[in-house]
């Protein structure tokens, strides 16, 4: 080699060394070529320098686009910290978003490349789903991603396997129930798996199932009951049912409508209770609470006879037990009375010696007793007073009985001295018969 071909050999390698050694060296965290994200995610990628600024960063998209430095949903703004870069922000990433992203100043440049799947979503599933009774009900998860998912599906935190009560839907993912019973009623939940290459997603959803039938009496449906004219009566009606049902009272084939002349209707949920007031004769009868969903309807026949409440019965205290009061309650009856309207219990109410009877308490019981108050006080005066029930109702209440409770007393204890005494004197009456006989 002559001397001029290896002076221009060290001029090249000292302009490729001057260069490198001016190069700013750009550099990504997190350090991968490939990121993946479901829709919705929110994530940044750092560009950084060796330089001792980023006025020169600049981020672009996949069309060569620069990238603002504005608060937009996908926005470039300067690192924190000690390290000198410039992130790249998706706030809210969708498909549209994949691409090449490239990071350049005026001498380097890196890239990294975006995919975007798009996340499971259970758009237009109803938390609260209805199926009727005995058919095949089909509880619907309307889940959706690409790529598609993968659907299992949990009863009351149990997971459901395909067999002769249940099938899944290939392709909607919506769960059959075959012959729905109400007990399928409950807590349902569409669990979504997603799997790629590069990343992964798991998502549920909760659905409440109501298993819809007819209504369903609860107790008798006939039933007989009594009042006696200027009272009051509560005829009451319990029912069941899945669309909640509405109740509707009849009388002689006539509809009674609320808040009319002696008739109130109270309705809860699955309970109707019609108050009247028996003014005259007329009100006894026939009586039928309707209970009625879009399924069907059941009736209740409530038979309104004429008897007269039991008399007051007759009430005494005949002793107290720490803190229970023992009572002795009598009913009057006649032996000729009908055995529908015998005395099948009675209510005791009691006050202070010092209050009225608009703060009493009061107890039920079944005839036969035992009739007890526990939990009084001791050293207290009480009043006292009973009532008898029948079918047609409660009696006048008893006289009143004044009872006033014992103090706490401790059981009487034997000194040791007086058992010695006892003793020797039993030893001496012992010995003086012993001589005399």
């Amino acid at each position: 080699m002559d001397l001029s071909a290896g002076i221009s050999f060290s001029f090249l390698i000292t302009i490729i060394l001057c260069s490198y050694s001016q190069s700013s060296q750009l550099y990504l965290q997190p350090v991968k070529n490939d990121h993946a994200y479901f829709t919705g995610d929110k994530f940044f990628v750092t560009c950084f320098t060796t330089e001792d600024n980023i006025e020169k960063l600049t981020w672009t998209d996949f069309e060569s686009n620069p990238i603002s430095t504005n608060d937009g949903r996908i926005h470039a703004e300067p690192a924190e910290g000690d390290q000198v870069g410039l992130r790249l922000v998706f706030t809210n990433v969708e498909t549209e978003d994949a691409g090449t992203y490239t990071c350049s100043d005026d001498q380097d440049s890196v890239s990294f490349d975006l995919t975007v799947y798009r996340a499971v979503s259970f758009s237009d599933t109803p938390s609260v789903q209805h199926a009727p009774e005995g058919d095949t009900g089909v509880v619907l998860c309307n889940v959706k991603s690409d790529p598609k998912p993968v659907v299992n599906w949990y009863f009351e935190g149990t997971k459901i396997s395909e067999d002769k009560k249940y099938s899944i839907h290939p392709d909607n993912h919506s769960l059959k129930i075959h012959d729905l019973t109400r007990n399928d009623a409950g807590e349902y939940k569409c669990k979504a798996f997603v799997f790629t290459h590069l990343s992964s997603q798991i998502k549920d959803f909760d659905i409440k199932l109501h298993v819809q039938y007819v209504p369903e009496i609860i107790g008798e449906q006939r039933i007989s009951t009594y009042a006696s004219v200027g009272s009051k009566k509560n005829l009451t009606c319990t029912v069941t049912g899945d669309p909640i049902p509405i109740f509707q009272w009849l009388h002689d084939e006539m509809i009674i409508h609320n808040n009319t002349k002696n008739f109130v209707i109270y309705s809860t949920e699955n309970t109707s209770v019609l108050q009247m007031h028996i003014d005259n004769e007329d009100r006894f009868g026939e009586y039928i609470c309707r209970a009625s969903n879009p399924l069907g309807e059941k009736e209740v026949v409530i038979e309104l006879k004429e008897g007269d409440p039991p008399s007051a019965p007759e009430l005494s205290v005949i002793g107290q037990d720490q803190v229970t009061v023992k009572l002795n309650i009598k009913a009057h009856e006649d032996d000729d009375v009908e055995d529908e309207l015998r005395v099948v219990g009675f209510k005791v109410e009691y006050i202070l010696a010092s209050e009225s009877w608009n703060s009493a308490l009061s107890q039920e019981f079944k005839i036969g007793g035992p009739y007890e108050l526990k939990n009084m006080s001791y050293n207290t005066d009480y009043i006292f007073r009973a009532a008898a029930h029948n079918a047609a109702g409660y009696g006048n209440y008893s006289g009143p009985v004044e009872y006033k409770t014992q103090d706490l007393q401790k059981a009487p204890v034997i000194s040791s001295s007086s058992t010695v005494f006892t003793l020797s004197s039993l030893l001496f009456v012992s010995m003086l018969l012993f001589v005399l006989l």
